[in-house]
């Protein structure tokens, strides 16, 4: 599972079951709530606690302004703790689905099950929105993000030949 991610197309997986979906939980001592003019600063150090590459003021605001997708700012989701922003997650919204994006927690603050309240999150505005289906694309390499994914219901998809080989390889990962 170390193959060069420039030479490998992303993972991509999905979620159907919004029928049956169940709301955000989150624990004792934490919040959720929407995006708010002014998180840009605290987002953007969020961000950089991921493995999504660096961000900065531009990139945020590029992703705002709908470079990838539309992404409307009450689909912009944080987890708070002690009025900080402590994980988000966000929702691109396409014409035939949603794209969970950008899921990430503080490393002080991993272990609690917020990017599972997150992506529930994602799920149930993308819901709200008249959507079935939403998708996420993530990397090999983020074991802990894909058993989150897997947990809260969300399917391997085969978009490349290369996958197979990938999924099976995550899931001995997983297993071990």
């Amino acid at each position: 599972m170390s193959t060069p991610l420039a030479s490998v197309p992303q993972l991509r997986m999905s979620y159907r079951g919004l029928a049956t979906l169940q709301p955000p939980h989150m624990p004792p001592g934490y919040g959720l709530r929407t995006f708010q003019m002014g998180d840009e600063e605290a987002w953007i150090a969020l961000l950089n606690t991921g493995d999504f590459g660096e961000w900065d003021r531009t990139r945020l605001d590029r992703m705002l302004a709908g470079e990838r997708a539309p992404i409307p700012h009450d689909g912009i989701f944080f987890a708070t703790h002690q009025g900080q922003l402590v994980g988000t997650a966000c929702t691109f919204l396409y014409p035939d689905a949603a794209e969970l994006g950008w899921v990430v927690v503080h490393p002080a603050h991993r272990g609690r099950r917020l990017s599972e309240a997150l992506t529930h999150a994602v799920l149930a505005f993308s819901q709200a929105q008249g959507y079935s289906y939403v998708y996420l694309k993530t990397e090999d390499f983020r074991l802990a993000a894909i058993k989150t994914y897997l947990r809260v219901g969300f399917e391997p998809e085969m978009v490349d030949p290369s996958h197979p080989a990938w999924w099976e390889a995550a899931r001995r990962a997983l297993m071990g």
